[in-house]
C-alpha cells in the first residue's frame, strides 16, 4: 500500500520585522521643505554733502539654511561585500536642501559718494569695493582623495557644491562671485565657481564656500556719474555621497556633525552684528542609520510553498526494519536580498496541533484533523537536521553586493530573478503507520511555518 503526502512550507515574517521595513525605506525619496534663516540690513546714504543724504540706497539679505538632512531618518545598507569606493547613499541638491545665498536690492536712488551706514548700526561702508558676503567652512580628516571620515570606521562622505546663480564673475573685483577653497581644483589657493558647474571637495585643507555680491556700482545719467546699489543675488548649494572606505564592523547611527568647521563672518565688516549666522548648522543630526544587508522571501511569489513528497510504501517497516527514510526532496525557498547577507537565519514551527518530541513535522489525514502516528517529515539543510520548534538556524550567506550609483539602493537580483535557498525534506518512518490506533493508508499532509529572524 502507498501513502501520498503533500507538504506546504508557509512563509511568514517574524523576528525583528523592523529590519525589513527599514530596507524598504531606502527606496523612498525624502525631501524637506525649504527652510532658511534670513537677515536683511538696510543701507542709507550717509555723506552730509551728498544730495541723497538720509535716503535709502537699498538692502542686502543673508539667507542661511535651516534644513538638517542628517537628522532625517534614513536607513543605509552597509554591505561589506561591495568594494571600497562604493557609493552607499547619495543626496541630491534638492534632498540636501541647504542653499546659502546673499542678495542685494537697490532702491534706485543713487549717491554722489560711497558713504553708507546700516540700519542696525555699527556698520559703515566707505569704499566703492564694499562687498556683501557670507560662507561656511567644512573640515575633517580624510580617507582617500576628498573623502572625509564620518563617525563610523569604514564609512566616509564626500561633498559637492554647485552654484544656483547665473552670470557669475571669476575674480575678486567682479560684480558677483562664489569663492571656493578645498573644492574643485583648489587644494589651497581659491578658485571662483562657474555657473552650473559641480565642484567636489578635494581637501586637504578646509573647504571654504563664500557667495559674494558687490554692494556698489556706478552708472552715468545725463552726463553725471553716480553710485547705486545693484539688484543682484548669488547662491550656492551642497550635496553629498556616503562612501564605503573600509570594513564596516559597527552598525547604527552615523554622524558627520563634526565636519562642520564654522560659519564665516558675513561682510561688510562687522555685519555679523546685524546678520549673525544660525546657532546650529546643516550637518547636525544622526538620523542616518547603517543596517546589515538582509534577505527576504520573495514578495513576487506566493506566500505558500507546496512540496510534493511523492509516495511512501506503508509496509516499508516489514521489508527493511525500522526506522526507514525516504529520498531527499528539495525545498526551494526563493529570496530577494539587498546585498550580501552574511547570516540568513530562519526559525521553523510545526503548524499542526500535535507537535513531535523528535522535532520533525507532524502529519495528518485527508481531513487534516487526525494525527498520523509512525510517519513524519524531517527537514534538513545540506544534510543536517533542522529542529522544528527549535531555535533559529543559521543557513549561511546569500545575495551579492550591489549599490546604486545614484544612491537608490536596489535588490541585488533583478525583480524577475530569485535566489534559491534549498532545504531538503524526507519521510521518516519510526513504526507502523496508524491513525487513531488503526493501520492507515491514504493521503497525509503537514504544514510548517517559516520565520525570517534578524539579530
Amino acid at each position: 500500500m502507498k501513502i501520498t503526502k503533500n507538504r506546504r512550507v508557509r512563509r511568514r515574517y517574524g523576528g525583528k520585522m523592523v529590519r525589513m521595513l527599514l530596507v524598504s525605506a531606502l527606496l523612498t525619496a525624502m525631501t524637506e521643505a525649504l527652510a532658511v534663516t534670513s537677515y536683511s540690513i538696510s543701507y542709507i546714504w550717509s555723506n552730509t554733502y551728498d544730495g541723497s543724504y538720509g535716503q535709502l540706497a537699498g538692502s542686502c539679505t543673508y539667507s542661511y539654511p535651516d534644513s538638517q538632512p542628517f537628522a532625517v531618518s534614513r536607513s543605509v545598507v552597509a554591505d561589506n561585500s561591495v568594494p571600497v569606493g562604493a557609493i552607499l547613499m547619495s543626496w541630491s541638491y534638492a534632498d540636501f536642501n541647504v542653499p546659502l545665498s546673499v542678495s542685494c536690492t537697490g532702491s534706485g536712488t543713487g549717491g554722489q559718494y560711497t558713504n553708507l551706514y546700516a540700519s542696525v548700526g555699527a556698520i559703515n561702508v566707505t569704499s566703492s569695493s564694499a562687498l556683501a558676503g557670507a560662507g561656511y567652512n567644512i573640515a575633517g580628516t580624510m580617507t582617500g582623495t576628498g573623502v572625509l571620515n564620518t563617525s563610523v570606521e569604514g564609512i566616509g562622505i564626500r561633498f559637492y557644491v554647485q552654484s544656483d546663480a547665473s552670470d557669475l564673475g571669476s575674480g575678486l573685483h567682479t560684480p558677483a562671485y562664489i569663492r571656493l577653497a578645498g573644492f574643485g581644483g583648489a587644494t589651497s589657493a581659491p578658485i571662483f565657481a562657474a555657473s552650473g558647474v559641480e565642484y567636489p571637495y578635494v581637501g586637504p585643507n578646509a573647504g571654504n564656500v563664500a557667495p559674494v555680491v558687490s554692494m556698489l556700482e556706478t552708472r552715468t545719467e545725463n552726463g553725471v556719474t553716480r553710485w547705486f546699489m545693484p539688484t543682484r543675488s548669488v547662491s550656492i548649494s551642497l550635496r553629498a555621497d556616503l562612501i564605503k572606505t573600509g570594513y564596516v564592523a559597527t552598525y547604527g547611527p552615523v554622524s558627520v556633525s563634526h565636519l562642520f568647521n564654522s560659519w564665516m563672518n558675513s561682510s561688510p565688516a562687522n555685519s555679523a552684528v546685524g546678520a549673525p549666522p544660525p546657532a546650529s548648522h546643516f550637518l547636525t543630526g544622526s538620523g542616518v542609520t547603517l543596517v546589515r544587508p538582509t534577505c527576504k522571501l520573495s514578495s513576487q511569489r506566493s506566500t505558500d510553498y507546496s512540496v510534493n513528497m511523492g509516495v511512501w510504501a506503508a509496509d516499508t517497516m516489514t521489508h527493511t526494519g525500522g526506522p526507514a527514510y525516504g529520498p531527499d526532496i528539495p525545498v526551494r525557498l526563493e529570496l530577494e536580498c539587498n546585498g550580501m547577507a552574511e547570516n540568513v537565519r530562519m526559525r521553523f514551527e510545526d503548524a499542526g496541533a500535535s507537535h513531535l518530541t523528535t522535532n520533525n513535522i507532524s502529519l495528518y489525514d485527508a481531513t487534516g484533523g487526525n494525527k498520523i502516528d509512525g510517519l513524519e517529515i524531517e527537514l534538513m539543510h545540506n544534510g543536517t537536521h533542522i529542529d522544528i520548534n527549535g531555535p533559529a538556524v543559521n543557513l549561511g550567506s546569500y545575495g551579492s553586493g550591489t549599490w546604486g550609483g545614484a544612491g537608490d539602493h536596489i535588490y541585488a537580483l533583478p525583480s524577475t530573478t530569485w535566489l534559491p535557498l534549498v532545504l531538503q525534506a524526507r519521510y521518516f518512518q519510526r513504526a507502523s503507520i496508524t491513525c487513531s490506533g488503526t493501520l492507515y493508508t491514504g493521503p497525509v499532509s503537514g504544514t510548517v511555518n517559516l520565520f525570517m529572524v534578524y539579530d
